[in-house]
């Protein structure tokens, strides 16, 4: 029998497993695990691609005028290509590395300008949110974004061991590098984002099309206003890839199949 002084100390503990236990649950059913066997990587910078591939030894293929890069992280083979100039290039890339690769997950890297002072170059976010702000049409009221405009990318987590934590971001994308402080304010304005970058739209619509899941870390390189050139020219110079760098050690700990624990979020908490 329990007493009423057991109890008491006991519910709190009860009611917390049950409530993990919950959580785990839904989880499980509304957020697929993420693991892959064969990645397709779509960097930007020369730099990140170098820290991901490190000393691997790779073969070159070209499909359609793409040119793939494949290695070996661990127990995966990743297919890496860079990616176009604007969104309609970077969409054909991935779309010709995914037709004659079959990949469980596509990763996006490169860099991002920021559209708000308290975003400094160098941050790192994970993307959650695409917005081409170049979708829609001019009303009455103003410049109105389309519904195709916008694309959330599913749950996934793909834990990066980066210096500070890894925060969520809303990407504006479009084909144009924004270097003016009007069309920082603007883009800011209609797609109400933080980041905005000349690659993604393409790059998730592709994905879309695919039905391949996809994950988008940024590096912000600018402050997409007047000195955005400047920005970016240096931050190219002396940027080393400890993106690509932390991805590739990302790779390395990501599941192979659905089977494994390591797969589900909550159990690699616990595994940790």
């Amino acid at each position: 029998m329990i007493s009423k002084q057991t109890y008491q100390t006991t519910f709190p503990e009860i009611r917390h497993l049950i409530f993990s236990y919950l959580a785990g649950v839904i989880t499980f059913f509304i957020f697929p695990p993420l693991y892959a066997e064969d990645v397709a990587v779509l960097y930007a910078l020369e730099s990140d691609l170098k820290a991901l591939r490190e000393a691997s030894d790779f073969a070159v293929s070209t499909i359609n005028g793409t040119n793939i890069q494949m290695f070996r992280i661990g127990n995966h083979r990743v297919f890496a290509t860079q990616m176009g100039v604007g969104n309609v290039e970077t969409a054909i890339n991935v779309l010709n590395l995914l037709a004659r690769n079959r990949c469980d997950l596509v990763i996006g890297l490169g860099p991002a300008g920021s559209l708000i002072d308290v975003v400094r170059p160098g941050s790192v976010f994970q993307i959650d949110k695409i917005v081409g702000y170049q979708r829609g049409s001019w009303k009455r009221t103003g410049w109105e974004l389309s519904a195709a405009s916008t694309y959330r990318l599913p749950h996934a987590s793909l834990s990066l061991e980066m210096k500070d934590q890894i925060q969520k971001a809303q990407l504006a994308s479009g084909d144009a590098f924004i270097a003016s402080s009007s069309a920082r304010e603007r883009v800011a304005r209609e797609s109400g984002c933080v980041l905005v970058d000349m690659n993604s739209f393409g790059l998730v619509q592709a994905c879309e099309k695919a039905g391949v899941p996809l994950v988008i870390f940024k590096v912000v390189s600018d402050g997409a206003g007047d000195e955005a050139g400047t920005q970016f020219r240096d931050f190219i110079a002396n940027y080393d890839g400890i993106l690509g760098g932390a991805v590739r050690r990302a790779i390395e700990n990501l599941p192979v199949s659905e089977d494994s624990p390591a797969a589900y979020e909550n159990i690699r908490e616990l595994l940790d």
